[in-house]
Order: structure tokens, then C-alpha cells, then sequence
């Protein structure tokens, strides 16, 4: 194969490191093809196609795909925005250390499937738009803001791809990984549940204090004082009905009285 037949030269215009766009080179659509910068395509449509390396990616709206210098990549069933494309010299992101170090872990991952319960993932999707509204803009450093938004990304990518090679090692989907760690990093322990109005009044848990431990005795504590005013309520309605009743006897018995003493008069 002469991969020169297949290379892609890419003019950054007026010495512009990134460039960000919607547009495909119709000369490179359903064509295999290379470059030496690096490249983001954002799906914005449900249908869209990415080949890298020989493997076929079928995207959704908010999928992502990365392509890296020297992958070979194809684009089909595109039309005219269908995607954001954000391409620029792979030694950007490179230059940083914390990036540079797990470059490795970064080239596993060309595809990222959009999922809304993931952190990493949502905020990687809002960065790359952030992005698309920041092109239409006329501030004047708009690339230099261009440049802190991608380094944002791939800091969140950097994490994802962590995170994802975790779950991976730990037999575990990305979001049960992220709900385990999360569960484990916030929530101590369980201990012997404390009443809650009993913690409060003894100060044996501090404002901040997770509530795992007080849900259940809350509950226990609300369904017990419900109960008390229940039973207050009944109590004296119950009182009410034995006073009435007491009242109306005595008023019956003062009454005969008064007949018989008037009778005898």
C-alpha cells in the first residue's frame, strides 16, 4: 500500500494552530485517507459512519470518535453538518506532561459512545460545544480560549479513559466503576443506625454528616411521631365523647330531680 495515495494535507490558515468547523472535504468522504494532526469528530446526527484502523463505528448524536496522526479513517453516510470537526498539531496537547504520560491509554480509546450518566462523558460533550459557540465568536483571543477548552477535554478524556481501563480491569461497566467509587469515597461504613432526632438533639453527627445512617431511623422517628399525634387526636375525641356523655346524665338526672320535687310540691 503507497500511503501516500492516501494522504490528507490540511493549510492552517493565517498561522492558525486549531481549526474548528461542520465542513467534510467532500474529496475525502467514503475515501480512506490520513493526516499528521490530530482530529475530533463530534456527531451531531444519528447515522453518521467513522472507519479507523479497518473498524466501523455507527454513531449517534453526542458520540465521538478521535483520530490520531497516521490512523487510517474513512467518513460515510455524511451530509452537510453532521459533524464537529476540530483538528490541530497532535504536540498541543502533547507539550503537557500529565497528557503526554498516558498517551497510551489515550490511543486505545478512537471511540467514545455518549452516555448521559457519566460525568467525564457529559462534560467532554458540553467542552466540545463550547467550543463550536466560541468559533462564531469575535473576541479577540478566541484561539487562545480555543486552545484552555481542548486542554479541558482531553483532561476530562484523560479521566474517562482511566476510568474506563478501571472498569475494565474490575469486571465492571464505566458508570457501575464510577457508582462504586463514588459510593466508596463518599459513604463511610455502615454503622448501627441512630435515631435521627436523637443524633440531632446529642450532636452525634455533624451537619455535613452523609445520611445513610439516619434514612431509615427518620423515617422510623416521622412514622412514630405521626402515630403519637394520631393517637393524641383520638384520645381526645375520645375524652370529648365521655365528657358529653357524663354532661348529658347529669343534666338527665338533675332534671328527673326537679320532677319529682315539683311533683311533691
Amino acid at each position: 500500500m503507497q500511503l501516500d495515495s492516501y494522504y490528507e494535507d490540511l493549510s492552517f490558515a493565517e498561522g492558525r494552530k486549531i481549526i474548528v468547523s461542520k465542513n467534510i472535504d467532500a474529496d475525502y468522504v467514503n475515501s480512506i485517507h490520513w493526516h499528521p494532526y490530530a482530529e475530533i469528530l463530534l456527531s451531531l446526527q444519528d447515522g453518521n459512519t467513522v472507519t479507523i484502523n479497518f473498524n466501523k463505528y455507527d454513531l449517534k448524536p453526542n458520540d465521538l470518535v478521535i483520530v490520531y496522526p497516521g490512523d487510517l479513517h474513512s467518513v460515510e453516510n455524511v451530509s452537510e453538518e453532521s459533524f464537529l470537526i476540530i483538528q490541530f498539531p497532535i504536540n498541543l496537547i502533547t507539550v503537557m506532561n500529565d497528557i503526554n504520560r498516558i498517551l497510551p491509554v489515550l490511543y486505545k480509546t478512537l471511540y467514545c459512545s455518549y452516555d448521559p450518566c457519566n460525568v467525564e462523558n457529559d462534560r467532554m460533550i458540553l467542552t466540545l460545544k463550547q467550543i463550536d459557540v466560541l468559533r462564531k465568536s469575535e473576541h479577540p483571543f478566541v484561539e487562545v480560549d480555543t486552545y484552555s477548552l481542548l486542554l479541558t477535554f482531553f483532561s476530562l478524556f484523560g479521566q474517562y479513559c482511566i476510568n474506563s481501563n478501571n472498569a475494565h480491569n474490575s469486571g465492571y461497566t464505566v458508570t457501575q466503576y464510577k457508582s462504586s467509587r463514588l459510593m466508596a469515597e463518599y459513604y463511610p461504613p455502615w454503622e448501627p443506625p441512630v435515631s435521627r432526632l436523637r443524633a440531632i438533639r446529642n450532636g452525634y453527627f455533624p451537619p455535613s454528616e452523609p445520611p445513610q445512617h439516619i434514612v431509615l431511623p427518620c423515617i422510623f422517628d416521622f412514622i412514630m411521631d405521626l402515630l403519637i399525634v394520631i393517637s393524641g387526636e383520638l384520645q381526645m375525641q375520645y375524652h370529648q365523647i365521655i365528657y358529653k356523655e357524663v354532661f348529658l346524665c347529669l343534666r338527665r338526672q338533675k332534671s328527673e330531680a326537679f320532677s319529682n320535687f315539683w311533683e311533691k310540691i
